[in-house]
């Protein structure tokens, strides 16, 4: 824990150098987001797609998991490294914790997105088909095979067994995953393939392989990928018929692509927009403190942490979740 602390602050700290630097010596027109995880960072650029476009905006990143969505969207000429990026193992939460208090890193706020207000209009999902559509013969050969299959499209997010952990998206973690083989079952007596989600570095990836690892109709998409590009996922979200599983930008491109989503054990929030989206239903976390049962939200959170009241968090069951599956236009 100490050491990965460490690993922050230098990430951190060579970051706001770099950013003086920059500040000082360029002028060009650069931007970055204020939020480097995989989500933010795929829906800062395409709400901003057309606005760099247009005006020939130079983007700076800062890791290589910004690098792949940069690329994906722009001219690597107009995108802009840092001294030293951020890398894939390195989890960017904390670092971006610690980058929000440095002096020199100010994302410019008129490229910045309003969650709580956004709106997936037609014209992302057009621009992210006509991209497919261009880089198509890039898709790995593997994951071509499964596109006319019937599948869906999961993933879990899981960092460790301790409920008690709700810091970050630690609260929006899935402990029970004899519920998530009992889920996943019920897709597979359908004989619908199911298309794992995620890379080595998310833990529920062993799990659920140790468990379905000879069964052909639970594909690892870490397995049929061969550099786990972006243009490779999208091919997959484009092809899905759901996505089910934890609130996670493994998601986005489903989002965005207008496609049917199934969350579960999701943390309530006041800047979420998903209640307004009918492509996307949402199941919450519980708490249950001084005998009130209410949906999980960040507010409790804060205030657990704060007036250290005894609480308890109840992920959503096998059976709520098969119930309000079955309330969707997907048929089991």
């Amino acid at each position: 824990m100490i050491l990965k602390k460490i690993i922050y602050v230098i990430f951190a700290n060579l970051i706001n150098i770099n950013l003086y630097f920059i500040k000082k010596f360029s002028k060009k027109k650069i931007i970055y987001s204020s939020k480097i995880s995989f989500g933010d960072t795929f829906l800062f650029y395409i709400h901003n797609y057309f606005k760099i476009t247009k005006n020939k905006i130079n983007i700076l990143i800062f890791s290589k998991l910004e690098k792949k969505i940069t690329e994906f969207f722009f001219k690597k000429k107009n995108i802009i490294n840092t001294f030293l990026l951020i890398p894939n193992f390195v989890p960017v939460y904390g670092i971006n914790f610690l980058l929000k208090k440095k002096k020199y890193f100010a994302p410019d706020a008129s490229f910045e997105i309003n969650y709580k207000k956004r709106k997936i209009l037609n014209k992302y999902k057009i621009l992210l088909i006509k991209l497919l559509k261009k880089k198509i013969t890039s898709v790995s050969p593997e994951l071509k095979k499964i596109q006319n299959e019937k599948f869906i499209l999961m993933f879990i997010k899981y960092y460790n067994n301790r409920n008690d952990i709700t810091y970050g998206s630690n609260s929006r973690q899935t402990l029970n995953f004899n519920k998530i083989y009992r889920l996943m079952n019920l897709f597979l007596k359908k004989k619908i393939k199911i298309v794992i989600l995620g890379n080595k570095s998310d833990k529920s990836i062993p799990i659920l392989k140790k468990k379905y690892e000879n069964n052909n109709n639970v594909v690892f998409f870490k397995d049929i990928s061969l550099k786990e590009s972006i243009c490779d996922q999208l091919f997959v979200h484009y092809y899905s018929s759901l996505s089910i599983g934890s609130d996670s930008g493994a998601f986005i491109m489903s989002q965005y692509l207008k496609k049917k989503i199934f969350f579960f054990d999701a943390l309530a929030d006041k800047d979420q927009s998903y209640q307004k989206f009918k492509n996307i239903k949402i199941l919450y976390k519980k708490i249950i403190y001084n005998k009130k049962i209410e949906k999980l939200s960040s507010t409790h959170l804060n205030n657990m942490q704060s007036m250290k009241i005894k609480y308890l968090i109840k992920e959503n069951s096998f059976f709520e979740i098969k119930n309000e599956l079955k309330k969707t236009n997907y048929k089991l």
